[in-house]
């Protein structure tokens, strides 16, 4: 459980506590803080930690050794989908959450003197970023316990699903948030000039149901790896996902906002050339829960088969 609480709060601190600094000081802070914070958590972690393990498990392994995990891990090709569905779920949500301050900026400043008071009814730029900020991590906390009690509930047969127990809860949960929160995703940016209630529910509501994919997938790859190979296929789960969603996400939609842009210099044109092109990583979560309904099927094929 502590697993699951970590990435939640750690994603989510990540997103309010750097808008919060960003009005005091200036925005580079924010990435010089992290490394430092980094270091004493891993000194804290070396410390106090125990490992617990035994001297068989935790020998020094050879990169032999990992070559022949990495060569099993990827023959599951329930894990190989699940990577591509946590990419795609990151490159959705990160992208979005990278551009939302630009995002928020060019709204209030082109409806500054028609509809601005209201749609955003008075509040100022900080309050409203930091509101959003603080909205997505308590969704983002309770959407990721929300996922994994509804998934080991629908696994397990308890509460509601005591006649309509799966074994494929994880990946199907994963399919079906992912599903659910699609056209909200896509909505979102053109939200900020209807009303910002409706923006603050939107934001609250699509980060609640994706949230869990995150321990999601390591619950998925949890029961189509080997113990043994465990720690090897979670590392490469993460970074693969990370790299392939997380890192090209918002250089894609900036390159395409630009594109679409020109050289016009006009707010509102700002503002609808970056929302045009936030469409384009939006509406990846319909192919995101295609994906994760693709992992649950080969699930299924691979414990039938029981080639891992």
């Amino acid at each position: 459980m502590t697993f699951y609480w970590s990435l939640s709060i750690g994603s989510s601190i990540g997103v309010l506590l750097p808008s919060v600094i960003a009005q005091y000081v200036d925005w580079q802070w924010m990435l010089r803080m992290w490394p430092g914070c980094s270091i004493v958590i891993l000194l804290l972690i070396t410390i106090i930690v125990q490992d617990s393990r035994s001297f068989e498990e935790s020998r020094r392994l050879t990169l032999r050794d990992i070559w022949e995990d990495l060569k099993i891990v990827f023959q599951s090709k329930c894990f190989i989908f699940t990577i591509v569905g946590q990419a795609l779920n990151d490159m959705c949500i990160v992208t979005q959450i990278w551009w939302k301050t630009l995002l928020l900026e060019e709204a209030m400043d082109f409806q500054s003197n028609t509809t601005a008071a209201q749609v955003f009814h008075g509040q100022s730029f900080d309050v409203i970023q930091t509101s959003l900020g603080i909205i997505v991590a308590v969704s983002g906390v309770l959407g990721s316990l929300f996922a994994i009690w509804l998934s080991q509930s629908w696994k397990h047969g308890h509460h509601i699903f005591a006649r309509i127990r799966i074994n494929l809860a994880f990946p199907m949960v994963a399919a079906i948030g992912s599903l659910i929160a699609a056209p909200t995703m896509v909505v979102m940016p053109y939200s900020m000039t209807i009303d910002v209630w409706l923006v603050y529910f939107i934001n609250g509501f699509n980060q609640f149901l994706p949230a869990g994919n995150n321990v999601i997938a390591a619950e998925i790859a949890m029961e189509v790896i080997h113990p043994t190979r465990r720690a090897t296929a979670s590392s490469i789960l993460y970074v693969l996902a990370y790299l392939l969603g997380d890192c090209p996400g918002p250089y894609i939609v900036g390159a395409i906002s630009d594109a679409l842009r020109g050289n016009s210099d006009d707010a509102q044109n700002r503002f609808y050339s970056l929302t045009h092109a936030l469409f384009v990583t939006s509406s990846l979560f319909l192919p995101c829960a295609i994906v994760f309904a693709a992992a649950a099927y080969f699930l299924k094929r691979e414990r039938e088969l029981e080639i891992m």
